[in-house]
């Protein structure tokens, strides 16, 4: 299999082909008697088969597989049942194990698995996701459901399908792997991928970073990046915040904890760029490092560090019940800004060969082969918030080919294009938003969930609006 560090195809909402050996994919048809490379032809439809075609409402791939996929043992209950998951929250108090509530309420990160080994089992992605809140019932495909997941194990010779909705992953932790039926995703923080209702998928650890050729200035923004400090201006003032693991924020505005900041960010942008000004690397920089002589204010918050839970993941998952994330419009924005269509990434085809994951260092090369006498496969279903578990003699992720328009994708939060007010006033979060999902009612402009992302920006309007 690819690692998923490489190559994409590029666009939001495309009709997309690929094939990971050449000739693989039919020409000027779709399901031939015999395709070729003697490979089974199936179509995996994200909608209706009469949905409309304007403005790419009638989704669905067409894959060329070794094997078919309904090729495997009944279903069953799984031996490791979940009882975290929820897909139904129509009901009233107490209904399906619902705690109904008026209030704000607030979650604190949930703990990472130590690494197993040590008394320590393993979790994986499935095992480790748990419900936190939601609204309507896949039953009806309405509606949506947040989840966090925390594991430190990958899905060995497993895979997930989720009949209930859309994913939407967030990693805040740890880098992810995320094999597909089409090719395979590197997630790390910072991106987001989603995987459509339907699609076979696993999740693993990514324990390395993308190949990319050092220089100074790759070096240097890297490092500076790794620190996960902002720099803030306020009402004349300077003013820093640490982020510690992307969840706990302290403020530094006294004007002591100035000081100290402002001696020891020259310090260090000195030390990697002998010569430059504050003032100049400002503009070009959006983090800079002031961990090493601030590390103490970290303890002083409780916050965790990576290296503790090593080899551990966590992040969030917003699962949508009912039609699938689209671009929201951007109305008198215009035609630009906010997230572009040019910046998602679709993976490209990549295939197990018979059933092996690939090399352990993730380089193994898009075609795989060879024997294997190891254990059955198992695949993961989740029906109406219930978990269901079938076996097979093959790798799931053996799609040789595909061509359409129903595809897993990812996004670099980083590229997205923030919008704001410059004069006065407060706007709404909703010039925020990335992906949205239309409601299905009858109030205009509703839709079953948004996901936005606050980034960093110029903020005019700091101290305009008071929070709650």
């Amino acid at each position: 299999m690819a690692s998923g560090r490489g190559e994409y195809l590029k666009g939001f909402g495309n009709e997309f082909e690929s094939e990971a050996l050449p000739g693989a994919l039919p020409q000027g048809r779709n399901n031939p008697l015999r395709c070729p490379l003697n490979l089974y032809a199936e179509q995996l439809s994200g909608t209706a088969f009469t949905a409309p075609r304007a403005d790419g409402k009638n989704l669905r791939t067409w894959l060329y597989r070794i094997k078919p996929s309904v090729t495997h043992e009944p279903f069953r209950a799984p031996a490791f049942p979940n009882d975290h998951l929820m897909a139904d929250f129509s009901g009233g108090r107490g209904d399906h194990g619902c705690c109904v509530t008026p209030n704000q309420l607030r979650w604190f990160p949930l703990e990472v698995p130590p690494k197993p080994g040590g008394g320590h089992a393993p979790t994986d992605f499935v095992r480790g996701l748990k419900t936190f809140c939601g609204a309507g019932s896949a039953a009806v495909k309405d509606g949506y459901a947040v989840h966090m997941y925390t594991f430190n194990a990958d899905m060995a010779r497993s895979c997930l399908a989720n009949a209930d909705g859309d994913l939407l992953l967030v990693p805040q932790m740890g880098e992810l792997r995320v094999t597909t039926e089409m090719g395979v995703m590197w997630v790390p923080p910072g991106h987001v991928c989603v995987v459509p209702r339907g699609i076979r998928f696993s999740v693993d650890l990514e324990r390395r970073g993308p190949p990319v050729k050092e220089t100074s200035k790759t070096k240097h923004r890297a490092w500076c990046k790794r620190q996960r400090v902002h720099y803030l201006a306020r009402e004349q003032r300077q003013g820093y915040t640490i982020e510690a693991n992307s969840c706990h924020k302290l403020e530094l505005l006294t004007p002591e904890q100035q000081l100290v900041a402002r001696d020891a960010l020259m310090a260090a942008i000195q030390a990697e760029a002998p010569g430059a000004s504050l003032e100049r690397l400002r503009e070009r920089l959006t983090f800079v490092t002031l961990l090493k002589t601030l590390r103490q204010y970290d303890a002083d918050m409780g916050a965790s560090r990576e290296d503790d839970v090593e080899g551990g993941a966590r992040g969030y998952v917003l699962e949508i019940f009912g039609g699938h994330f689209e671009l929201p419009n951007l109305g008198l924005i215009g035609a630009n800004g906010l997230a572009s269509a040019r910046d998602f990434e679709t993976p490209v085809a990549a295939f197990d060969g018979d059933g092996g994951r690939g090399g352990d260092d993730g380089e193994s090369s898009r075609g795989g082969g060879g024997g294997s006498d190891e254990k059955p496969w198992r695949v993961v279903h989740k029906f109406l918030g219930e978990l269901f578990e079938a076996e097979q003699d093959f790798s799931p992720f053996n799609v040789v080919a595909w061509h359409g328009n129903y595809v897993p994708y990812r996004y670099d939060l980083a590229k997205f294009c923030p919008m704001n007010t410059v004069a006065f006033d407060h706007p709404d979060p909703s010039i925020f938003t990335v992906l949205t999902c239309p409601g299905t009612g009858q109030r205009s402009g509703a839709a079953a969930a948004d996901f936005v992302v606050f980034p960093p920006r110029v903020n005019t309007t700091a101290d305009t609006f008071r929070l709650p």
